[in-house]
């Protein structure tokens, strides 16, 4: 028991603020199909990479010898995969899957989900996303850092334009992060634990002992008839 309590973690979560995003480029990974909408028209804009103030993603058509008919555009598309910050390196994956409990359901909220832009909508339909990011890092009690992960909420809707329609992904850091610390216990104090556990075990043996010493002794006396 007192060996399951020495290994087990306890975590304390704190909010503060962010301020390693200060100049930092914030990676952004993205892979979205579009059905309706050809690669070689396919225009993709990023605006403020640096994470400082909300920053924007937008898919739109463009082409210099072409031009489009805005009312038969079809920005549907399926968000396969939208993640910020670092890649999870391969030798990272196992702590990461052992600290994942301590990330929120929000994180790569968007994967795997479609937007249709339904006949009913009429044409010239822009779909908006709009995502809160926040950036959640879990610690060791130095100060060492395990892993750190840029979870998102996201709302999503449409729009119509007087333009050619796009598809568009608003995202804003907020300028605090959680900060989840695990605590281990000492080892130190696992030992002083342990040493009281084996200084009671053999002061309630030694109690024992007496015990069944001297009731042995006067079950000895009474069997030879003596008196007390």
């Amino acid at each position: 028991m007192e060996l399951n309590n020495y290994l087990a973690v306890s975590t304390s979560t704190s909010v503060i603020v962010d301020r390693s995003a200060d100049g930092d480029f914030l990676r952004l990974d993205f892979n979205i199909s579009f059905p309706s909408l050809s690669c070689e028209f396919a225009s993709v804009d990023v605006s403020d990479v640096l994470g400082t103030v909300p920053g924007n993603l937008m898919v739109s058509a463009r082409s210099g010898s072409h031009s489009f008919d805005s009312s038969q555009m079809n920005m549907s598309h399926v968000v396969n995969h939208l993640s910020f910050g670092r890649r999870i390196m391969p030798q990272k994956f196992s702590e990461f899957k052992r600290l994942s409990p301590y990330l929120g359901l929000s994180h790569d909220r968007l994967d795997g989900r479609s937007f249709i832009n339904q006949r009913d909508l009429g044409p010239n339909v822009t779909i908006e996303h709009y995502l809160q990011i926040v950036k959640t890092e879990v610690v060791k009690s130095n100060g060492q850092a395990l892993v750190e992960a840029y979870e998102y909420t996201a709302h999503s809707s449409v729009a119509h334009s007087y333009y050619l329609p796009v598809a568009k992904f608003h995202f804003e850091l907020s300028p605090m992060q959680v900060l989840i610390t695990e605590n281990s216990k000492s080892f130190s104090h696992f030992i002083t634990n342990v040493c009281a556990i084996i200084g009671g075990v053999f002061t309630v043996a030694g109690i024992l002992d007496s015990i069944l010493h001297h009731s042995m002794t006067l079950m000895k006396k009474i069997e030879l008839g003596k008196n007390f």
